[in-house]
């Protein structure tokens, strides 16, 4: 008897399983749409065609449709990307803004299946982006060697002195956070050593990619002068803190482009030209992009200026230029007449623009002119001591000479010596 309760409850208990998990069991009518092949965990290198691959089976076919897991759906066809006709997503070259987590989904009449999420990973081969150049200063004093690049991952930076690699302890590496192109951290490297004389240096950056390690290299040279031995004692100069370079920032590579050699401050309270280049970005999102024209083109080119400013050796040492009185003042009374007026009595109330960091409005009347002093010879070589924006200056390349007014009261004698370019 007891022998037939056992099996009883046995059954009862298999009879309860069964039904449980049969009621859990979620069943898909025909047709429903499946993933056949799933997309998987992919790495690049900047640059390279990257395809996530999916394929669904259904009835009706089901539509292949990708997302990205922080900005959503994707479009079929974008900037880099194309959801070709078999379903994969097609990078055809990556760059940092792919990476990220993506997965692909299925969906007909019937209903919607989803892959799970993958990581898609994009190396970026390590780029030196600000590195010192044209450097003079004098004997035994501390000079600071900056070195700024970028990659992913976060690159690590070394120096090289006279083409041997110098111990970690002599400079100070670290990550920084600040946006800058399609950037969100960089590596910086200070170096400060103190010379006797003129040294050839190196700044390396690297980091490891997906089958090697990228190396890049930029070199320079620091020419020591010798002191200048005067009566009564020998004469020291404090070198400025920075450094002339070309500029390869975002922001102003419009108005800045074919200028020259612009001044990278490396004080210790401006990380040089990225700190400039994020006031600098800052400052057009909340002002330069609000301003009507003609104020805003002379706006543009004069914060440019102000934050790149042209850079000049004097007395042997590299120096950045002030802005020219001229196109400070063309700005305030001409340009931006109204505007200026509205900043300056904006800041009489304590309102000062959020995003201006350490910069300032100058007061025009103290900068230097562009123009030749009275006293120096036309046949002189001579140059301005200010970072000109050429607001003033006649453009010959602007100039018209062919123009021909209409509807007015004019003589033809007038007119044909006009259109002959005698008038």
């Amino acid at each position: 008897m007891a022998q037939w309760k056992a099996i009883i409850w046995l059954l009862i208990y298999c009879i309860i399983s069964c039904c449980s998990l049969s009621s859990t069991e979620e069943t898909h009518p025909t047709g429903y749409p499946s993933i056949i092949e799933f997309p998987s965990n992919s790495s690049a290198i900047l640059g390279d065609e990257v395809i996530l691959r999916c394929t669904a089976v259904g009835d009706p076919a089901p539509k292949i449709i990708w997302h990205e897991r922080d900005t959503g759906r994707l479009s079929r066809r974008g900037r880099v990307h194309e959801i070709a006709p078999n379903g994969s997503l097609v990078f055809s070259e990556v760059d940092g803004d792919q990476e990220g987590w993506y997965r692909c989904s299925a969906k007909n009449s019937l209903g919607i299946v989803h892959s799970p999420y993958v990581k898609l990973t994009v190396f970026e081969p390590a780029h030196i982006t600000d590195y010192p150049s044209g450097y003079r200063v004098d004997k035994g004093a501390n000079v600071k060697l900056t070195c700024v690049a970028t990659g992913n991952p976060l690159p690590t930076i070394l120096w090289l002195q006279d083409g041997h690699q110098l111990p970690n302890s002599t400079w100070k590496e670290e990550v920084i956070r600040g946006h800058l192109a399609a950037h969100d951290f960089y590596s910086q490297s200070v170096l400060t050593v103190s010379l006797q004389e003129t040294t050839h240096f190196s700044c390396v950056a690297r980091n490891d990619l997906v089958d090697r390690v990228h190396e890049t290299i930029k070199n320079f040279t620091v020419t020591v002068d010798q002191p200048e031995i005067r009566a009564g004692g020998m004469k020291t100069l404090t070198p400025p803190e920075g450094y002339c370079a070309p500029y390869n920032g975002q922001v102003c590579k419009a108005k800045l482009n074919g200028t020259g050699l612009v001044w990278y401050n490396i004080s210790y309270d401006n990380t040089g030209g990225w700190l400039n280049e994020q006031i600098t970005g800052g400052l057009w999102k909340e002002l330069i992009m609000t301003l009507e024209e003609p104020c805003r083109s002379a706006a543009e080119v004069v914060l440019c200026h102000y934050a790149f400013p042209s850079c000049q050796m004097q007395k042997g040492y590299p120096v950045g230029l002030p802005l020219c009185r001229e196109d400070c003042m063309a700005v305030r009374d001409l340009f931006c007449y109204n505007e200026w007026l509205l900043i300056e009595e904006e800041k009489k109330v304590g309102r000062v623009l959020q995003t201006r960091g350490h910069f300032r409005m100058p007061r025009c009347e103290d900068l230097p002119t562009y123009l030749r002093p009275q006293n120096v010879p036309e046949d002189t070589p001579w140059e301005a001591p200010c970072s000109h924006a050429m607001l003033t200056v006649m453009r010959p390349e602007l100039v018209t000479t062919n123009f021909v007014p209409t509807g007015m009261n004019i003589p033809r004698e007038l007119l044909e010596e006009f259109s002959a370019g005698n008038v």
